[in-house]
This record gives structure tokens, sequence and C-alpha cells, in this order.
């Protein structure tokens, strides 16, 4: 089992190695918005990929599967399906701060959600052991690393200027986020 889970971690995280943007050209609007879909597609092909996994795991339980791991295992994948939502969050790329700084900060969290990612397809393949007594903690492990991968999708996102007010085309301030006359 863990052989076939190296592969898939190793194909993902290649697609998502190969999808990481130039950020050098986030100063060209139209080539920033390709390699964020780019990424974001990778990113988020590799978490519904793990999220298939998991759904396997309710479905290879015994012929009467506890209904608690059921709903435990509904809960992940309707955390899964939560981040996509934060993932797919669209606008203007508007890096925040000092150009350098937001550059770096991507970076950095860019090599953190793939990280996770290959914790979380780990925890994924812990629970497809049938030992009972692993499943709480892989399960203790997944929800961790999910609302970690989400924090860092959040924080992507501001690093971004596509902050959950992006989410309806928001702009609580305007007058805060233009350059003065």
């Amino acid at each position: 089992m863990a052989a076939r889970a190296a592969r898939i971690t190793s194909g993902n995280l290649t697609r998502i190695f190969l999808a990481l943007p130039e950020y050098d050209t986030y100063e060209d609007d139209d080539l920033a918005q390709q390699d964020e879909v780019s990424l974001r597609r990778a990113l988020g092909e590799a978490l519904r990929l793990i999220g298939d996994r998991l759904m396997l795991v309710g479905e290879s339980r015994d012929v009467n599967p506890d209904p608690q791991k059921l709903e435990i295992i509904d809960m992940l994948v309707d955390e899964i399906g939560g981040t996509l939502k934060v993932l797919n969050r669209s606008g203007a790329i508007q890096l925040q701060g000092e150009r350098r700084d937001a550059i770096t900060a991507l970076e950095t969290v860019d090599m953190q959600l793939m990280m996770l990612l290959e914790q979380m397809e780990q925890a994924v393949v812990d629970l497809l052991c049938d030992d009972a007594a692993i499943f709480p903690m892989s399960v203790r492990d997944l929800s961790v690393f999910l609302d970690a991968f989400l924090d860092l999708v959040e924080e992507r996102n501001r690093l971004l200027g596509m902050g959950w007010e992006s989410e309806m085309r928001l702009n609580f301030f305007p007058g805060l986020s233009q350059e003065p006359s």
C-alpha cells in the first residue's frame, strides 16, 4: 500500500511543482492569471483526488460499516469541498505589501501547501488500513492538515489581493484600496 501511495503523491506533487507560478511575471495581469489558474487547478486536482480516496475509505469498510465512521468521513469530504471553493476564488491579482516580500511569502506558502498535500495523502492511506486503533488518530491528523491547508489557501488569496471579499466582488473600503491622486 505504501508504494502505491508514494507514486500517487509523487505524481500530484510533480504536477503542482510544474504549475508553480513564475512570480516575476505577476506584473503582467494576463500572465499572472494564467499562472494562477494552472496552479489552482493542480492544487484542486490533488485535493479532489484525496477526497476521492477518502470516499473509498467509507466504501471499503465492512459489509455493515460503522455509521459514525461514515459520518466522520462525510464531514472530512465536505471540508475538502469547502476548501476547494476557497481555492477557486478569483479576481484581479494585486500583490499585497512590498512586491518582493509578497513573492517570498507566496513561495513559502506554495511549498507548505505541497507538504500538507503529502501529509494528507498519507493520512488517507492510514485510514485505509484495517487497524481500528489507527482510524481516530488518522482522522484527527487529516482534519488538522485540512485546516492548515485552508488557512494557507486563505493566506495565499490574501497575498494576491483575492481575500474573501473577492468572492462577492466587494470592496468595503474603496478609498483605502486605491492609490492617492
